[in-house]
């Protein structure tokens, strides 16, 4: 249990860190995270708001394959009786690709470069891997 609401909390930390980034800066690029000026940003844009989203979503994408696998002894991997497990995946994903890329107006957001798309995801992962690696060391 303690796990969870520490995983909770640094989730929180991120998204209120990435938040304040973004509403401090002009952030048009994510290939330019570590080359911001901060006092620059007049409030969030519609691709600010999408980088987001995406952010906070693909966080919890992967830590559905974390929870699948919580007090298991098995990995996230294991995807043995798991097509609604797979299923539930595709959808969330090409959900959240459909609503950032047509949702427009309706959900404030942009669409996002494909460049961008490859940083969030790869970034986020890391929430899996690390579960992963905690999973190998208590067996």
């Amino acid at each position: 249990k303690r796990m969870i609401l520490v995983t909770g909390g640094i989730f929180f930390l991120l998204l209120l860190g990435f938040i304040y980034v973004c509403e401090h800066a002009d952030v048009t690029s994510l290939t330019d995270l570590c080359n911001l000026q901060f006092g620059t940003g007049m409030g969030l844009s519609a691709l600010e708001k999408s980088y987001i989203f995406t952010f906070f979503v693909m966080l919890q994408f992967w830590n559905m394959f974390n929870a699948r696998a919580y007090l298991t002894g098995q990995s996230a991997f294991h995807f043995k009786q798991c097509k609604s497990f797979l299923f539930i995946l595709l959808v969330i994903l090409v959900g959240q690709i459909l609503i950032v890329t047509l949702g427009g107006q309706m959900f404030s957001v942009t669409p996002l470069p494909l460049q961008d798309w490859a940083i969030l995801i790869g970034c986020t992962s890391v929430v899996l891997w690390i579960g992963e690696l905690v999973r190998l060391f208590r067996k």
